[in-house]
């Protein structure tokens, strides 16, 4: 069995040859097989600061259900550093005039290497579990922050050039910045506004950094169906009038790309169970908060590149009294005794929904305290919303991109759905609503509860959705039984382990992995 393919090895060092082949080193990638970048790009790789992206995990929560997403920033961020090269290469050498335009080779070649080096560092400032960082824990230390991860990396930017003596100019340095954070506005920028749809596209959404993500995460979950070929629209990709366009044939592939999006966020990145643990990661760090001062750390360089998923193992290790807490939760994560997921709707994007204590104390108000178990506190549940869409919020993406046919690339143009296909979605941004419980023992009044909110205060209907067993669900389940019928379950129980006992028919198709 051959090692590598000999062909795709030719064709990749057919593609990315450069006069001075000498000066360039290459990494093997199991998505792109031999990334290749010069001296230059490569002063920037090794640093501590971008080598800390080993230490940040990918999909963060996700890890935990799917345990091959165990991949890091730094294989995203390579590759993507890699793609946005290849775009730029792909655009010089089927349009010269492009060359031409930038004034001189010379700022064409300067223009392709801060392209680079904002696909290779757009993702230095994430921290711990990645978005959950930026997304959920920093907006409830700072309420009302419009702080991003993109700033981060801004920042870190900065940081890496000054402390590793990087020779590279203020002009050059704030282009990279921008094409971070796709702040194309500047006048400087308005005659190759082009060069924003590569990194961050704030246009249409389509850019290098989604083809990697979507291709390597794919690829690490083994989901092979979910997987979009890019290669295409990459190749055919023109500029003209100053942005990005693609054939038209290919108008099919776009809408692919954003369905492919939205099935990877349904089903992966908003997974039940990986929120339940991500949920508890969040407490985890609320709780040392007091240690780490997570929400200063943000506006503090040196204090920001130590926040790296280890933080965990730190915290779970420690014998300090604060973190006592945060161990607790860390040694339920470990043990499996996760959060449990009781209920879900499915809402109209555009519904006003109050905050979630808010919500929580109108759950609440439903709950039947009354009756058998335990009563329902607010202590006992957190509830959750997000968003699942093609990546424009609540907008068809496709609508902002342009096309052109061969048979005048100088002519670009929009094309309507309806044009494609009458199997397209209507509407293109969905938003979830979710309840969770810290105990198996509480699923169902809060399923009760929250199937009672829904249907007085929003006026629809939960998922039909179960709670599934868990091992801990499981052993709580067995107990009540042998604590009402002692005589039975002493004859109908069979040993299987020394916590944990189960009848060999009864349970026989339980779930306890």
């Amino acid at each position: 069995m051959e090692l590598f393919n000999i062909n795709s090895q030719t064709n990749m060092f057919e593609n990315d040859a450069d006069p001075f082949f000498a000066a360039t080193r290459k990494i093997y990638d199991p998505i792109h097989n031999f990334i290749v970048f010069d001296q230059d790009i490569w002063n920037f790789i090794d640093t501590t600061e971008f080598q800390r992206l080993r230490d940040v995990k990918q999909l963060g929560g996700v890890s935990y259900v799917f345990q091959g997403a165990t991949h890091t920033r730094f294989e995203h961020c390579l590759g993507t550093g890699y793609l946005a090269q290849k775009q730029v290469k792909n655009i010089y050498k089927y349009q010269p005039d492009i060359v031409a335009e930038l004034d001189s080779s010379e700022n064409a070649e300067r223009i392709k290497k801060n392209i680079t080096l904002a696909g290779l560092m757009h993702d230095l400032g994430h921290a711990l579990f990645s978005h959950l960082f930026d997304g959920t824990l920093i907006p409830k230390l700072c309420p009302g922050s419009k702080w991003t991860h993109e700033q981060g990396s801004a920042m870190l930017i900065e940081k890496l050039i000054d402390d590793n003596h990087i020779d590279i100019d203020k002009e050059n340095i704030e282009m990279i910045k921008d094409l971070v954070l796709g702040n194309n506005k500047k006048q400087i920028y308005q005659e190759k506004a082009w060069i924003f749809d590569i990194v961050a596209n704030k246009r249409n959404s389509i850019d290098v950094d989604k083809y990697d993500y979507m291709r390597r995460d794919s690829y690490h979950l083994g989901l092979k169906d979910t997987t979009f070929d890019y290669g295409a629209l990459m190749k055919e990709a023109r500029v003209i009038n100053n942005e990005i366009c693609f054939p038209a044939k290919l108008c099919h592939k776009v809408y692919e790309l954003f369905q492919a999006r939205y099935k990877l966020y349904k089903g992966i990145y908003h997974n039940r169970a990986a929120e339940a643990i991500e949920i508890m990661v969040t407490e985890v760090l609320l709780h040392a908060n007091s240690r780490y001062k997570f929400a200063e750390a943000i506006n503090d360089p040196q204090e920001y590149v130590k926040l790296t998923d280890y933080i965990l193992r730190d915290i779970e290790v420690s014998t300090c009294p604060e973190l006592e807490k945060s161990r607790q939760i860390l040694k339920r994560l470990r043990q499996r005794d996760t959060y449990k997921f009781a209920s879900e709707t499915i809402l109209d994007y555009h519904l006003p929904l109050p905050d979630s204590e808010r919500m929580k104390v109108d759950i609440l108000s439903f709950a039947n305290n009354q009756g058998d178990g335990e009563d329902l506190k607010l202590e006992d549940f957190e509830v959750t919303s997000g968003t699942n869409n093609f990546a424009f919020k609540d907008k068809n993406p496709v609508e902002c991109v342009k096309f052109y046919n061969k048979k005048n690339i100088k002519k670009s143009f929009f094309i309507d759905k309806e044009q494609v296909s009458l199997l397209l979605p209507a509407k293109f941004c969905e938003r979830y609503l979710r309840i969770y419980v810290r105990s198996a023992s509480k699923i169902s009044k809060a399923k009760e509860a929250f199937q009672k909110y829904c249907k007085n205060y929003l006026n629809v209907k939960t998922t039909p959705i179960e709670s599934k067993n868990t091992p801990s669900k499981n052993r709580g389940m067995i107990e009540e039984i042998q604590a009402l019928e002692p005589q039975i379950s002493k004859k109908l129980f069979t040993q299987v382990g020394d916590d944990q006992k189960r009848p060999p028919a009864l349970f026989s198709r339980v779930n306890l992995d």
